[in-house]
């Protein structure tokens, strides 16, 4: 019964934060896979569920946006052994953040 009730809570918090944090685009996977070529649009949105569900859990949701793309490398450090993040956790939620939030290339 506990595992129903945490499953629920966990569905119901997704469903809240689904406009805070954005659904990986093609273009955030092209830029990805241009630092990280094995990167995919499933291997960003894991590392979007990986925010909702454990970055949620101990403070406030910080959309992507709220930081600048070369500080989150950073801030997911710091808080990877605090929120028991694996070290593949760490890096796919560091991939989803800096993807959604590093700025386009100018245009030639």
């Amino acid at each position: 019964m506990r595992s129903v009730r945490r499953f629920i809570a966990s569905a119901l918090l997704v469903v809240g934060c689904a406009g805070k944090v954005p659904h990986p685009t093609s273009t955030q996977v092209g830029r990805a896979r241009a630092r990280w070529p094995d990167t995919t649009k499933e291997s960003l949105e894991n590392g979007r569920v990986l925010l909702i569900a454990r970055c949620s859990g101990c403070h406030e949701l910080y959309p992507p946006a709220a930081y600048p793309a070369t500080e989150w490398p950073e801030l997911v450090v710091d808080m990877t052994k605090r929120s028991k993040l694996s070290a593949a956790e760490a890096e796919a939620l560091v991939r989803y953040l800096v993807s959604v939030t590093e700025p386009a290339a100018p245009a030639p």
